[in-house]
Parts: C-alpha cells; sequence; structure tokens
C-alpha cells in the first residue's frame, strides 16, 4: 500500500510539472529566436504600403451556365452598370410515359411554376415574363455560356405581367405550397397544350422522343427603363413543372405533369445590351478602354459583365539591392459606395493569367479560404486577399509581370455587382501591405 501512495504522489507531482514543459515550450512565432539570437544580429522587420498597382476594369467575354442550381430571370436598370436581362431556356420531360389523354381532351390551362429561391434588386417593379418554345436541341454533354441565345419561336405564350413574391407562399392545387411564380402558357393560345394533346404514341411513349417533338421553353422579361431585380429559381425541385389541366369526355379536373429535373438541360442567358445605358464613367473605362480611370474607380458586374485587371509593374524592384522574405503580403479592396441599395456581393475570386492567358489559381489559394481570404466585410465595407506567396514568387524571379484577374464569386447564379476604389483613390485606395525582412 505504501509503494501505491508513492505512485500517486510521484503522478500528481507530474500532473504538475508537465503543463509547465508544455507552457515554457509555447513560444510566440514572431518572438522565436529572441532570447538566442544577439540585439546586433536581429533582422528587422520592415513593413509597406507603397507598392505601385495598376488596375482597371473590363468586360467579361462570358461565364458558362449550363446545368446550374439556379435558373435567373428578370430585368433590372441600374443607374452605374445600366440596363440588363436575365433570361433562360430549359428543356421539359415527362413524368410518366404512355399518357393517354382520352376522348376529345381539352384544355383548361398549361401552368409553368417556377420556386423562388431569392433576388437581387427592387421587387416592388413591375415585370412581364414573355415564353417560347424553343426549335433548337440543346445538349446534356455540351458547354452553353452567357452570350448564348436561344432559337425559339416568335410565338408568345405567355405576356405575363406580375409583381414579384418571392417571399409568399401560396395555395396551389389545394395545398400551401413555396413561393413561386406561376404562369399561364395558355392563356393568350392553346397552341403548346394543342401541341401535347396532338402528340402521336411513339412520341409520348419515352422521353427521348419527347424532347425530339418538344424541345423545351425559352423564358425572358422586357427590359426596364427603371429599378426592377434579377430573380432566383430553383427550376429542379419538384415543384417547378409543367402542368398540363385538362378534362375529356369522361373526366374532369385531370392533370399532366411535366419536370424540369437534373436530366433537364438549361442554361441562363445574360443580356447587358453593350452597356449603352450606364454611367458614362464606366462607359469610358470598359467601353471605350480608357484604362486610366481604373486609378480612381474599378467595377465588378456577375453575369458574364464586368471583371478587372491588377497588376504590380514594378513589384520586382523591391529586391534591386537587397533580397527579401516577405512575412506576410494582404491586398486591401474597398467598397466605393457601401451603402448603396445593391448589396456588394458575398465574395469575390482572385486568378492569375498565365504565360498562355488561361486563368490559375494563386498559390496562396491552396491554403484554405480562411488563409486567403476573399470575404466581404461589413464592418470595414472591404474585402482583402492574403498573397504573401504570390509576392514572393514575384520577388524571387518565378514571376514575372503577373497580371491578376478579380471577379464576382459564383457570378453565372448571382446578380450582384460592386464599385471599388482604385489605387488613387483618396479614400480607402486600393493597396498592397507587405510585412518582410531584408536577408542581406
Amino acid at each position: 500500500m505504501k509503494s501505491f501512495g508513492l505512485i500517486i504522489r510521484i503522478y500528481a507531482a507530474l500532473l504538475l510539472i508537465i503543463p509547465a514543459i508544455f507552457v515554457s515550450c509555447e513560444k510566440d512565432p514572431k518572438k522565436i529566436g529572441v532570447d538566442i539570437q544577439p540585439p546586433e544580429d536581429k533582422l528587422p522587420v520592415h513593413h509597406t504600403d507603397t507598392s505601385s498597382l495598376i488596375s482597371y476594369s473590363v468586360r467579361e467575354d462570358s461565364v458558362r451556365t449550363d446545368e446550374l442550381s439556379i435558373n435567373l430571370l428578370g430585368s433590372n436598370f441600374d443607374p452605374v452598370f445600366g440596363k440588363t436581362i436575365a433570361s433562360f431556356a430549359t428543356q421539359v420531360r415527362m413524368s410518366k410515359s404512355g399518357i393517354d389523354f382520352g376522348e376529345n381532351p381539352r384544355v383548361d390551362s398549361l401552368i409553368l411554376s417556377m420556386v423562388y429561391v431569392g433576388y437581387y434588386g427592387d421587387i416592388n417593379t413591375t415585370q412581364t415574363v414573355r415564353v417560347y418554345e424553343l426549335l433548337e436541341d440543346i445538349l446534356i454533354d455540351s458547354s452553353y455560356y452567357s452570350n448564348k441565345k436561344a432559337q425559339h419561336s416568335d410565338i408568345d405564350l405567355a405576356h405575363h405581367t406580375f409583381i414579384p413574391k418571392p417571399n409568399d407562399s401560396l395555395i396551389a392545387d389545394g395545398i400551401t405550397q413555396p413561393p413561386q411564380l406561376r404562369i399561364n402558357l395558355s392563356a393568350i393560345s392553346p397552341i403548346l397544350a394543342n401541341k401535347i394533346f396532338n402528340a402521336s404514341e411513339d412520341v409520348l411513349a419515352d422521353n427521348d422522343q419527347f424532347l425530339e417533338y418538344f424541345k423545351g421553353l425559352y423564358i425572358t422579361t422586357d427590359p426596364l427603363n427603371y429599378e426592377g431585380s434579377i430573380l432566383y429559381f430553383n427550376m429542379i425541385t419538384a415543384t417547378s413543372s409543367l402542368t398540363l389541366y385538362y378534362s375529356n369526355d369522361s373526366l374532369d379536373g385531370l392533370s399532366f405533369d411535366m419536370l424540369i429535373n437534373e436530366n433537364c438541360t438549361r442554361f441562363n442567358q445574360y443580356e447587358h445590351f453593350n452597356y449603352d445605358f450606364a454611367d458614362q464613367q464606366l462607359r469610358k473605362q470598359i467601353i471605350f478602354t480608357d484604362t486610366t480611370l481604373g486609378k480612381d474607380i474599378l467595377y465588378l458586374q456577375a453575369m458574364g459583365g464586368v471583371k478587372s485587371m491588377i497588376r504590380f509593374p514594378y513589384l520586382s524592384n523591391f529586391t534591386a539591392t537587397t533580397k527579401v522574405a516577405v512575412n506576410e503580403a494582404v491586398l486591401y479592396l474597398h467598397n466605393n459606395n457601401a451603402d448603396s441599395e445593391y448589396d456588394a456581393p458575398i465574395s469575390l475570386t482572385l486568378l492569375r493569367l498565365d504565360e498562355d492567358g488561361d486563368l490559375v489559381l494563386l498559390t496562396d489559394y491552396f491554403e484554405g479560404s480562411d488563409y486567403f481570404g476573399g470575404v466581404y466585410d461589413e464592418g470595414s465595407s472591404s474585402y482583402k486577399f492574403r498573397i504573401t506567396r504570390f509576392v514572393q514568387e514575384v520577388l524571387s524571379g518565378e514571376l514575372t509581370n503577373p497580371v491578376l484577374n478579380l471577379s464576382i464569386s459564383g457570378a453565372s447564379t448571382i446578380a450582384n455587382r460592386v464599385v471599388l476604389n482604385g489605387p488613387e483613390n483618396q479614400i480607402n485606395k486600393i493597396r498592397l501591405e507587405i510585412t518582410y525582412i531584408e536577408l542581406d
């Protein structure tokens, strides 16, 4: 028993000693070597935010928009970016094959239902949706971009005027359903409903034949000259569908669902009208390519709109007289109008152009999003990117005259925009802060 008591006392003593050992070993990384390095040999840490930048905005060629989780629809008139329309094309598939509509089927209505999942802009503005039948095959294994013009019939199936209600549920088919836009495609003419009724047994036998017969829908809106909004829809939820309500000689109140699901090809189309209606300062910079205007203001717009380029022409001169080790390099970008009614995007994307002009990830990106950054901070109305490795690669000569590409994250499925301060703006300019030590 005495030996057991001795063991307990030794164990208790170790519990006191071991934490002290670990605490004594936990050094501040910034102070490592302070106790052993002679004062005269310590390397001084320098800080600078005076590195010259060149930045300017340019038009985005396009963004890929096929088979996305969200489809955009609507019209918006922005005082800075001008007029924009979001449209989309989609296939429609039968919920079951071999449907028999019975003797003398009659159209009650053909309803397109689209479930809201968000919006950007002013939803109090009245909009007008138009729906057309697609005239071209759209293929699941093809890539589609925001500047793709869908080929469609000239026959308007809807001409539906409405005020968006993305936050209001509704009663449909006797049950409460999520917020959705419902458009009657037979209100003007039963032409599409009759086309479905008149399909042969072979066409209705399977979806491959059905898609050859009815290629899908193109959905767009009339342009607005004031305010408006871009609406976000989840088209692959079960509630988003094309439903044919009908009767025949035997029964009333029948319905047939045609679905828009993961197997349906669909793509967004965005139109910015060549920025003819945009602010003149933006037009001068992105249409007439006056890149010097980027010294003061930069523009970013989603939906295949506007991106910005950033260069550091004299950064390599940093090591002209001495070698440098970069401790940290942070690029700061400030919102020019944080009080705007248009919300700034949640995050930005920063890429690099390689020797072939292709966009590639920065080395810093692989350190993780918490390290790399790019998320909007509402408190400071700014974004920041930690690009330490990138700057070190420039200083070491691994990268020569690099160009960075700044754009809005998720630009295919959101409508956000933001105006940023340029490198010579008098208030919160874009800047690169570098902390470094000189090695010799």
